[in-house]
Parts: C-alpha cells; sequence; structure tokens
C-alpha cells in the first residue's frame, strides 16, 4: 500500500447508515479515526480511536490490514456519479447504496479493503425474533471478520465513503449481514 493509500484511510469518519444488524454497535452519527500503528517499513495496520467510545466497543484492539487486490468503482455497483452530503432529505439515497453495497461485496470478496477481526453481540438484545427461532436465545459474543472499503471523493464536496461490511455468521439464528456507511472529513 502506497504512502498515499495509508494516509486516505488515517482520517476522521462519521457513520451516517447503518442496517439493523450493525446498528446497535455502530451508531448512526458516531466518529471515530483510523490510525496507522504499523512500524516504519512494516505493512500498514490500523486501529479504530473512537472520539467517545461506544459502551459496546467491538473495535476494542482490532488490528485491520490490507486485504484484496481487485479495484472496485463506484458507478459499476451503484449507477450513481456521486452522493449528497447527508440529512434527512438524503436518507433514502444512502440507504439504497448501502443495499447495493453489501450485495456487490458478498459477490465479489477479492475487492481492495481494510480487514480484522472485531468481537461483538450477534443481536441487539431487544431484536424482535422471527419465526422459528428458538426461544430463550440468548445473543452471544461472536468474533466477526470486518471489511472496510473506502471510495475516494464520491460524497459531494470530494469527500470519501466508507463501507463496512460484516458477514454474520449462522451461530445465531437472528442475523444477517451487516453494512455501515460512513463519509470522511478532508
Amino acid at each position: 500500500m502506497t504512502p498515499a493509500a495509508i494516509n486516505s484511510w488515517s482520517r476522521n469518519w462519521t457513520i451516517v447508515s447503518a442496517d439493523l444488524d450493525l446498528a446497535h454497535v455502530m451508531l448512526p452519527l458516531s466518529s471515530f479515526k483510523l490510525q496507522n500503528v504499523s512500524p516504519a517499513g512494516e505493512d500498514p495496520q490500523f486501529r479504530v480511536l473512537h472520539d467517545q467510545a461506544p459502551a459496546l466497543d467491538c473495535f476494542a484492539q482490532s488490528v485491520l490490514v490490507p486485504a484484496g487486490d481487485e479495484q472496485a468503482n463506484f458507478y459499476d455497483i451503484t449507477k450513481k456519479e456521486q452522493l449528497p452530503l447527508y440529512g434527512l432529505g438524503t436518507l433514502g439515497e444512502y440507504i439504497d447504496v448501502l443495499d447495493a453495497m453489501g450485495s456487490y461485496m458478498t459477490k465479489n470478496p477479492g475487492v481492495q479493503r481494510l480487514q480484522g477481526v472485531i468481537k461483538m453481540p450477534c443481536h441487539a438484545h431487544s431484536a424482535k425474533y422471527s419465526p422459528g427461532t428458538p426461544e430463550h436465545h440468548t445473543p452471544s459474543t461472536l468474533d466477526l471478520t470486518v471489511n472496510l472499503y473506502q471510495f475516494a471523493g464520491v460524497v459531494e464536496g470530494g469527500l470519501p465513503l466508507l463501507v463496512i461490511r460484516a458477514p454474520l455468521t449462522s451461530r445465531c439464528p437472528m442475523n444477517g449481514d451487516g453494512t455501515v456507511l460512513g463519509t470522511g472529513k478532508n
């Protein structure tokens, strides 16, 4: 990874949209920074530093490293040139992009990203059980692989878009695949 690519990750990010599978640990409008923690001359490694640590910090001590070698194109995935700045009036557009990104990343596991392992409950404690779920299912803590993807300059004003994807495990009968969108600051 080039120094410019490393620096593009090391910025402040704000979560703007999260599907129900991850919203309980990656709260919309929360923010964090990815910090390069690799020794000089070694492959890049990043840690998540929260502005204010959430009650449940699924990234606690996680190390994220580069993975994948395929370039992904925002327009090819979403059929959009650009996203407007996030706001109540643009929420529907962000939800559409969230769905498109989740589908694309599931079908294309070789896309360039940062990857690591996080710990999180398999679902929110207040989640409603779907038909056929065993009664009294207690949320358990799972180790999940998390992937962070970046799309430079696709948000109005030249801001980058961050996609966080955590394909959830079948060990919990209530989960699905989780996807989160965030925007970066220049």
